[in-house]
């Protein structure tokens, strides 16, 4: 029976066709519906490209860096840019869970639009925080927005370490 990652480079190779500087996989091969030379995969509900290939589905990231190196990544692949349907290859790295979760975007709810300052009506400030290995750490409230991502700024030089800086 076929696990996730019994799918080879090699395998992959022989049925797809990736695209480094567009990040597309094109079919190599006519399958099922598709024809060769279609753009291979769909976007989920999630926002990633995923392709079927032998009946188990990939996200396309992944793959692509199978495709490229020949090996599984050993860690998560962050998209840089944040964009999750671009997997044009330099865009792609692998990273630690750490560091793929400190390139989040900013959620959709955020009313300041920089990461980690939120506005305190009661108070009348604006406060600064980060997360960091799963706690919250407060780094203080401001009169003025741009002192609290500055605040931000400095917490993400502090606590996103270099260490975990891949790619």
């Amino acid at each position: 029976m076929a696990t996730r990652n019994s799918l080879t480079a090699e395998r992959l190779r022989e049925l797809l066709i990736y695209r480094p500087d567009t990040g597309f996989f094109h079919w190599r091969v006519n399958r099922g519906g598709a024809k060769q030379g279609d753009i291979a995969g769909s976007v989920s509900s999630h926002g990633y490209r995923r392709l079927c290939i032998d009946c188990i589905e990939y996200r396309a990231a992944r793959i692509a860096w199978l495709y490229m190196h020949g090996t599984w990544p050993t860690k998560e692949i962050d998209h840089a840019d944040r964009q999750k349907t671009n997997n044009v290859f330099s865009n792609l790295r692998e990273v630690t869970h750490k560091k793929n979760l400190e390139n989040r975007g900013i959620p959709r709810n955020n009313q300041s639009g920089i990461l980690g300052v939120i506005w305190l009506p009661k108070k009348r400030l604006w406060s600064a925080r980060i997360k960091h290995n799963g706690k919250t750490i407060y780094l203080g409230a401001f009169k003025k927005i741009h002192d609290a991502a500055n605040a931000r700024k400095k917490g993400e030089f502090l606590y996103f370490s270099s260490a975990d800086n891949i790619g």
